[in-house]
């Protein structure tokens, strides 16, 4: 159970992050766009119109600061937005590599136990059918004795009878 919310919580911020990137891909062709659009650099304060929710402030800063910017250091700027990018494409692998690596271990894992349960299933199944057999020697032998103990008391009352007979006759 918790692996599974591991594994959601995983989905889940590997979504947003997926997100993200379609954002950040959308505001680069934008400002691509607009940056082949509009050649005067009195033009790049239109650029903040593109800048992120206020929830995004390290890239909206960058943004806010795009007014100053020539043609040249958006170039820049946006360069150093695809290397924040690729940084964080870099650690999403790296996350997800182990949560592959994880969840191969755990596999292996749950395929040994697997192998065990078999095992004691296996051992439990014997140990019954041997515990079945004993017990159906010990009927058979129980019913052995019962059988000769009747026969025994009526000998032993036979006896009784011609002792009495022979008794009384006397």
């Amino acid at each position: 159970m918790i692996l599974m919310l591991f594994l959601c919580r995983g989905e889940d911020e590997l979504t947003k992050k997926e997100q993200k990137l379609v954002q950040l891909s959308r505001q680069i062709n934008m400002i691509e766009s607009k940056l082949e659009q509009d050649h005067d650099a009195s033009d790049a304060t239109k650029l903040t119109s593109f800048a992120p929710h206020a929830a995004e402030a390290s890239r909206s800063s960058d943004l806010e600061d795009t007014s100053s910017l020539d043609n040249n250091g958006l170039v820049q700027l946006q360069q150093r937005m695809m290397d924040n990018q690729d940084s964080q494409l870099d650690q999403l692998s790296e996350v997800i590599g182990r949560q592959r690596e994880m969840g191969l271990l755990i596999s292996n894992e749950l395929d040994r136990h697997v192998e065990l349960l078999q095992h004691a299933e296996d051992s439990t199944e014997a140990t019954n059918q041997r515990l079945a057999n004993a017990r159906r020697r010990l009927d058979k032998i129980s019913r052995q004795l019962n059988d000769r103990r009747s026969v025994c008391i009526m000998a032993i009352l036979i006896i009784i009878v011609i002792i009495l007979i022979i008794y009384v006759k006397t």
